[in-house]
């Protein structure tokens, strides 16, 4: 003899997903969880005179200019070579300054970035 359960809907209390064109609505994604993953964790980190380059843990290698970065940009080509990676990003350690793999895939620059010789595009 079995035992029947009857599930009734309740109101939810989380938001309404916006709308969007033919009232379809907008898919919420939870981006956050993927910059968070073992896949995004980088495993190697290296530096020329243009780019930071990092490894992925899912092997793809992702990379940013260096003038992103002014701490990077100013410092010295052994002190770029000094680095602690973490779970989320990278660390230098003569520097005390560090930069998330979220913050590179997302294409977010320091304040205080300035191009070389033009625009900060």
């Amino acid at each position: 003899m079995g035992v029947e359960v009857k599930v009734t809907p309740t109101q939810s209390s989380a938001p309404t997903p916006p709308q969007v064109g033919g009232g379809v609505a907008a898919p919420v994604v939870d981006y956050g969880r993927y910059f968070e993953t073992d896949d995004v964790r980088p495993i190697a980190v290296r530096c020329n005179d243009q780019f930071v380059y990092v490894t992925l843990a899912d092997e793809r290698t992702i990379s940013t200019p260096l003038w992103w970065y002014p701490f990077l940009l100013n410092a010295k080509a052994e002190d770029r070579a000094k680095t602690e990676l973490t779970h989320v990003g990278v660390w230098w350690t003569v520097m005390d300054e560090g930069i998330s793999v979220k913050s590179m895939l997302l294409g977010w620059k320091m304040r205080k970035a300035k191009k070389p010789g033009g625009t900060n595009r």
